[in-house]
Order: C-alpha cells, then sequence, then structure tokens
C-alpha cells in the first residue's frame, strides 16, 4: 500500500518538473490524473501521460481515461496511478478544469499566475470551491519583484533545476497533505525553480538513455546531444540573456529569420544546432536585452536577462 494511497493528484503542467512531481507522487500511491489537450502534445506536456491506471469513481467533470496498467515515468519512486484526462476544449473550457479540481486533493499545475487567474484555477478561486485543497504552483522563474513577467526571468538554471524543482514540490506537497490532515484546511505551496536550484551545486549533466539514433554532438557547448537550439547564453547589444530551446518559428518571426520556421523547426533545432546558433549571435546583438526581453515576451517567447552574482 502506497503511502498517499486514496489520494487524488490533478496535474497541468507544461514542462518537466510538473510531470516528474506528479509521476514521484503517483509512486508513492496517488491517484494522478494529468490533464492533456485532446490531440496530445511534445514530451513533457500535459499531451504525454507515461500510462493509464485502474478506474475509480470520478468526481463530477471530464472521465480520465482509462483503465488498464499504471506505469509512472522515469524518476518515480514506485508503481503508481498516472491516468491522462483529455479535456474536450481544454483551456477553453476552464469549468471542466475547476470540475476536477473541486474533487483532487491536490492540484500541481505551472500556470503563468495571470493566466490561471485568467481560466479561474487561481488559489483563492479554487479555494472557495475546495477548502482542503492543497494548491502547488510551480514557476520557472521566482516569485519575486516581477510576477507577470517571462517565466524564465532570471539566468539559465543547470539541468538539474527540473528534478530539484519537482523534488521541492513533492516534498511541499507531502507537508501541505501532513498539515491538512491535523487542520483539515488546504495550503498554497508555491515552489520556484531558482530558489529550489540556489542552495545545490550543479552536478555534472548526464545525457537521459532515449530509445532514438545517437545525434551528433555539435560544436557548441550544449549541456548533452540531446538539447536543440538554441540553448544557453547569448550577447546583447548591452548583455546577455539566455535562451532554452524556445519554439523555433516564433523566435524565427521575433528575430526576422524565418529560416528558423517551418514545419521541421523541432527536427533542424537538433541537426543544425550550430548553424542556428550561429544566426543568432549575429542577430542578438543589433538590441539591448531589455528590447529583446520586452519583444520575446510579446511574442509568446520565454528568455532572461543574465546578471553577475556581484549584481544580484
Amino acid at each position: 500500500m502506497g503511502i498517499l494511497e486514496g489520494y487524488r493528484v490533478v496535474e497541468l503542467s507544461s514542462a518537466a518538473p510538473g510531470t516528474l512531481a506528479s509521476a514521484r507522487l503517483a509512486g508513492l500511491g496517488a491517484d494522478v490524473v494529468r490533464v492533456e489537450p485532446p490531440a496530445g502534445g511534445e514530451r513533457g506536456t500535459p499531451g504525454n501521460a507515461a500510462g493509464r491506471g485502474a478506474p475509480r469513481p470520478e468526481p463530477a467533470g471530464p472521465e480520465p481515461a482509462g483503465p488498464g496498467p499504471s506505469r509512472p515515468e522515469p524518476g518515480a519512486a514506485g508503481a503508481g496511478t498516472l491516468r491522462p484526462a483529455a479535456l474536450p476544449c481544454g483551456a477553453q473550457d476552464p469549468a471542466a478544469l475547476v470540475a476536477l479540481a473541486r474533487g483532487a486533493d491536490v492540484l500541481l499545475h505551472d500556470l503563468a499566475p495571470r493566466a490561471a487567474e485568467r481560466l479561474g484555477l487561481g488559489h483563492a478561486a479554487l479555494r472557495a470551491v475546495n477548502p482542503a485543497l492543497v494548491y502547488v504552483a510551480i514557476d520557472p522563474g521566482g516569485h519575486g519583484p516581477a510576477p507577470g513577467g517571462p517565466p524564465q526571468a532570471g539566468p539559465a538554471a543547470p539541468q538539474p533545476a527540473d528534478e530539484l524543482t519537482a523534488a521541492a514540490a513533492v516534498e511541499g506537497t507531502l507537508a501541505a497533505l501532513l498539515h491538512r490532515e491535523r487542520t483539515g484546511e488546504g495550503r498554497l505551496v508555491r515552489v520556484s525553480a531558482r530558489e529550489a536550484t540556489w542552495p545545490a551545486p550543479p552536478p555534472p549533466t548526464l545525457p537521459a538513455a532515449a530509445p532514438r539514433a545517437p545525434r551528433r554532438r555539435a560544436a557548441e557547448p550544449f549541456g548533452h546531444t540531446y538539447v536543440r537550439a538554441p540553448y544557453g547564453v547569448f550577447p546583447t547589444k548591452d548583455g546577455h540573456l539566455a535562451l532554452a530551446m524556445p519554439p523555433l518559428d516564433l523566435l524565427g518571426d521575433a528575430l526576422g529569420l524565418p529560416e528558423l520556421g517551418g514545419g521541421e523547426a523541432a527536427l533542424g533545432g537538433h541537426s543544425c544546432r550550430d548553424e542556428i546558433t550561429a544566426l543568432i549571435r549575429l542577430r542578438l546583438p543589433r538590441r539591448t536585452t531589455a528590447e529583446w526581453l520586452e519583444l520575446f515576451a510579446r511574442s509568446g517567447i520565454s528568455a532572461g536577462p543574465v546578471g553577475s552574482a556581484e549584481a544580484s
């Protein structure tokens, strides 16, 4: 019997920390319902549930897909229940998301604060319909003076940031569930990738095992061969900024580089890493960091300024 057996977790994540955290909670016995778009999504998004679990009585709202044996994602502590729930309208139907949260013990998401509020999924709104809900909000940037800015508002964290952030989310979830057992009240758990990784020394980055053909090593200093371009720190007119694999079509439009777009953008990001990196290194020095960040924010591209330890 898992320690979290009988607890339901609803997860809405678009990045690795949320999916890793929910897989670990499933490994502890929780019934995890992963919300995904109807057509599925990229690896690390809500469209990629790892398995389907045994059915159990469901709350009002969309029925999670199943049944079948479950297999948590890599990093989970053991066997658990992890099921996808494809909402007919996705984010266009926030009432369905609220219905799932009403019957949940834990809601875990990585939405931007304003996006969560716009969907009716803010902490105050959900607390009103489920006072016992443990609400876990993961933010890759932080909860500092600019919560409305780009999600990655600081220097790029090392590769272990995903694992450390997931561990912090699980730790906070367990502590909040213990608080609820004692008081009957839910809690707000806010997890920042920047704060979760700050105390940890950066260990060596190892490529993840993957069932695919080996990729050639790039001349540019990427973390490993499965990281696509652009990834890293780039000079601007007055400093530097960090990019971490933004959508190439959006980036191409913002930079005036149409050759970055197209249906094979993701593939090109791997096979043409050095060429893409060279193009961006030539283009970004034309504007200041602030000018690029403003343009990227309007274009839906996550980026962050790179400062120094002395200035922080």
